[in-house]
């Protein structure tokens, strides 16, 4: 207890300006320079507030963090937030059948795991845990929730091992290499083709944008310092 003591306390000083920065830029809406007591927080722009769900009043609030849940776990389930830049559709940053292998190792408890993988996987089902109040209020896009995708590949990795020592070696056989080979067909069928986001939007940038040399360059560089002196960001 002490020692837990002890790393509350750590952990509330070294996040106490984060804490401040985030309710006075999403509750007051204000992202000026500021500051409290010894500490001191800068501009940032306000559209990033965006990655937080719009709360609608103390009487929808709660209705409205358990929409941005469900909208979270249909993107999941899905593969899919509809922004292709974050994910290819139908894969999503975690493959949805791979997703019940992170329930196997979040649930499963008979595992033929040492004392240290073991310690780490209960490291990691803690840290899923304490992550799930987070994806109430902040918007449920793959980028946004970017460090469940950690845990969740951690806990298919844990499921996995599970699965291998509890079914026999046909049958996981079986199961490992249909998995590969559905998400195999699947990526193929994504990329190499010409309907392809990354086909359209990057694959044909060569035909837009030419190579600059190395004096364009510099001047380039040059110029935006220039710019960026007599218009800094904070003023």
């Amino acid at each position: 207890m002490k020692e837990l003591a002890l790393m509350w306390s750590v952990s509330l000083v070294l996040l106490l300006p984060l804490i401040i920065f985030a309710f006075r830029l999403l509750v007051f809406k204000n992202s000026s320079v500021g500051h409290f007591l010894f500490i001191s927080y800068p501009v940032m722009q306000m559209q990033r507030g965006e990655s937080m769900i719009t709360f609608h009043g103390l009487t929808n609030l709660f209705p409205d963090m358990l929409n941005n849940f469900m909208v979270g776990v249909s993107v999941y389930l899905s593969g899919s937030d509809s922004l292709p830049w974050n994910s290819v559709p139908g894969y999503g940053a975690v493959f949805p059948p791979v997703l019940l292998l992170s329930l196997i190792g979040l649930f499963n408890n008979k595992s033929n795991l040492s004392g240290e993988l073991l310690t780490f996987k209960n490291i990691v089902r803690v840290a899923f845990i304490s992550y799930i109040p987070s994806l109430f209020i902040v918007t449920s896009t793959l980028n946004h929730w970017n460090f469940l995708n950690i845990l969740l590949i951690l806990l298919a990795g844990f499921g996995l091992h599970d699965l291998y020592t509890s079914l026999s070696p046909r049958v996981f056989t079986i199961i490992f290499f249909t998995l590969i080979a559905v998400f195999s067909i699947f990526v193929s069928q994504h990329y190499f083709n010409n309907d392809s986001y990354f086909v359209k939007e990057w694959g044909n940038g060569h035909k837009y944008y030419q190579t600059m040399s190395k004096k364009e360059t510099k001047e380039l560089q040059k110029d935006n310092i220039e710019k960026w002196a007599k218009h800094p960001i904070n003023q």
